[in-house]
């Protein structure tokens, strides 16, 4: 096997965290607020980065499709054109029931999900 390089072993760097039910609400709370502004969603959080906010977001959207739940709409990526249109509000992607008895109100819409293991 000359010529191929072995890999270095894999090392966890930083230990998992996991999310807290407190900040798991934040999390919810700020989603509602801002969409997915990752970084408007950090400073909501506080204790958590963006990046992990967007791992977080991706595990809990996939959960939400699997319930048959509304999750928000990806946000098209732009190429340079800076837009001057307001963005649709952000609470627009929350379904609307029309039948008075399946009225729950869009934050326990959110809520209803059980927290995840991240």
């Amino acid at each position: 096997m000359a010529g191929k390089k072995l890999r270095k072993p894999y090392t966890i760097t930083n230990p998992r965290q996991k999310w807290t039910a407190d900040e798991h609400d934040r999390f919810l709370h700020a989603l509602v607020l801002h969409g997915r502004d990752w970084k408007r969603i950090e400073a909501f959080v506080a204790t958590k980065t963006a990046t992990q906010i967007r791992s977080h977001a991706q595990k809990h959207f996939l959960r939400a499709q699997k319930m048959g739940l509304a999750v928000p709409p990806v946000h098209p990526r732009r190429s340079g054109v800076v837009r001057q249109a307001q963005p649709p509000s952000p609470i627009s992607w929350l379904p609307s029931f029309a039948d008075d008895d399946a009225v729950v109100s869009k934050d326990e819409t959110i809520r209803q999900l059980p927290l995840s293991p991240d």
